[in-house]
């Protein structure tokens, strides 16, 4: 049964309002006072990027947008309220850092990008290699710490393993194996590689003291789903396959996958659609958020090896086991460092995890998006709702942490939130 998390899918966006008040706010509330001047009554505000992040953002910003709107009903400046914030566009975290920085991003081959986003969201901070000197001029905040799954296409196997007090048994694979998959080096989910951790799907067999297997699956060709878009999703998957298993995995992390020569690959665009063919395929497997597996999807993931060498099933305790106890990103000159979280040696962390950023103008009003010139309220608007987002807020008013960990994210630690909201002061 296919489960539906709150707010996942986009919807228009009736309620209009937004806070006002940034200064003073915590990890544990939202101090601000919702009242509104006319100057602000205009803005809008664009968003757009990672698709690892569109559950996210397709959940907060109408419930961010419900909240202040309720409670500005019942104030004097009601009447005043700006008319909102646009709805997030999901088009890959390479494109959220364009759309934001426009002109400034370096051109490796197409037109001159044009800045179309206010907040770009991407799952790899910006770098000098995006922009050159020019990243001193953003500001990078963490919204969301996340998990990346790994679904699979393959009833045989889940018929084989069975199930166990009613759960069903994950297949166990180690991250040589994961990485063998996605260089094309297993090919096969009969593969009797997998028999050492998988003994319910295959024969063992010892004579004169030699062990061999035979595996019970028929033959069912692998077809590894990567992204063909520029991806933030990519960049930790990769990070993970390179720091677990470098001997056979040696590509750097990017956000572009290696998969252009990958024997029965599948390249797909964003989260949605490497989800989409990973269900459409028989043998598949694809990684995505792990938003994407509770909202919309009913296929298995599988178990991973970690690095304290336990099998772990990813779910919201093993990725926030995988959180860097007391150690929160930093950032030079518009540089983040320490951000990476993959391959945990905590004992039950899920090992592929990470960030995701959102990345603004210290000016906004040196900007101009779509043709239209940014002002005052716009970077008003900006701050007021990522200073928002990073808070987990209260019971009567949740921020949009709350959110987060309803679609399945982890909400940002207390000294993640201190980091963050140290980032949003920079904006001017």
């Amino acid at each position: 049964m296919k489960k539906t998390l709150l707010g996942f899918v986009g919807a228009a966006v009736v309620a209009s309002g937004i806070l006002s008040g940034v200064a003073g706010a915590t990890g544990n509330s939202v101090t601000t006072d919702l009242t509104f001047t006319s100057s602000q009554k205009s803005t809008a505000l664009l968003l757009g990027g990672s698709s690892f992040d569109e559950p996210f953002f397709n959940a907060a910003i109408p419930g961010f947008m419900s909240e202040s709107a309720n409670k500005a009903i019942t104030g004097s400046n009601s009447g005043n309220a700006p008319q909102g914030i646009s709805l997030y566009n999901p088009v890959g975290s390479t494109s959220g850092k364009k759309g934001v920085a426009g002109s400034d991003f370096v051109i490796t081959s197409g037109s001159e990008p044009t800045q179309v986003f206010h907040i770009g969201a991407s799952d790899v901070p910006m770098g000098s290699g995006d922009v050159g000197s020019a990243l001193n001029k953003y500001v990078q905040v963490p919204v969301v710490f996340g998990g990346v799954a790994l679904m699979i296409n393959d009833s045989k196997l889940n018929t084989l393993l069975g199930k166990t007090k009613n759960v069903q048994n994950q297949l166990v694979v180690t991250a040589a194996q994961l990485a063998k998959i996605y260089l094309g080096q297993i090919t096969n989910w009969n593969d009797t590689t997998f028999c050492a951790l998988n003994t319910k799907i295959c024969t063992k067999k010892v004579s004169k003291g030699k062990t061999t297997f035979t595996s019970k699956v028929q033959s069912l060709t692998i077809s590894p789903v990567f992204r063909a878009d520029g991806s933030g999703t990519s960049y930790i998957f990769m990070d993970y396959l390179h720091k677990a298993d470098p001997s056979d995995f040696t590509a750097s992390p990017s956000t572009t996958f290696p998969g252009s020569g990958l024997a029965n690959g599948i390249g797909a665009q964003k989260n949605a659609g490497v989800a989409a063919d990973t269900e459409q395929t028989p043998g598949a497997i694809g990684y995505v958020e792990y938003s994407y597996v509770l909202a919309q999807h009913s296929l298995p993931t599988i178990s991973l090896v970690n690095a304290a060498n336990q099998a772990v099933q990813i779910n919201t305790t093993s990725i926030t086991a995988s959180v860097p106890a007391g150690i929160a990103p930093s950032e030079t000159d518009g540089a983040v460092t320490n951000f990476s979280t993959v391959n945990s040696s905590v004992a039950k962390a899920w090992p592929i995890t990470g960030y995701s950023w959102a990345i603004v103008r210290k000016n906004l009003t040196d900007a101009t998006v779509n043709g239209t010139a940014d002002n005052a309220a716009t970077t008003t608007v900006a701050t007021q709702f990522l200073d928002w987002a990073v808070q987990a807020g209260t019971t009567s008013v949740p921020g949009g942490q709350h959110y987060a960990q309803q679609q399945g994210y982890i909400p940002l630690s207390a000294d993640v939130t201190a980091f963050a909201q140290a980032q949003i002061a920079k904006i001017n």
